[in-house]
C-alpha cells in the first residue's frame, strides 16, 4: 500500500468538509497534525531511518494526549 498516496487522499477529503464550531474545528486540526506526523513517519522510514538506529515516534500522532 502506498501510504504517503493513502495519507494524501485523506488530507484532501478533510479539506472538503465544512466545520462548524471551535471544538470541531479543534477535532480537524488535529487530523491534519496527526496526517502530517504520520506522513513524516513514512518518509523517515522509507529513508531507512529506523535502520540508522533513529526510532520512530510513539503510537500518539499528536504527540501530546492532554489536550483533548
Amino acid at each position: 500500500m502506498d501510504w504517503l498516496s493513502f495519507l494524501n487522499a485523506m488530507e484532501n477529503t478533510l479539506n472538503e468538509i465544512e466545520v462548524k464550531g471551535k471544538q470541531n474545528m479543534d477535532y480537524l486540526v488535529g487530523c491534519f497534525i496527526a496526517i502530517d506526523k504520520a506522513r513524516e513517519i513514512v518518509i523517515q522510514q522509507s529513508q531507512g531511518g529506523e535502520e540508522n538506529g533513529e526510532q520512530a515516534d510513539s503510537a500518539t500522532p499528536t504527540g501530546d494526549s492532554s489536550q483533548q
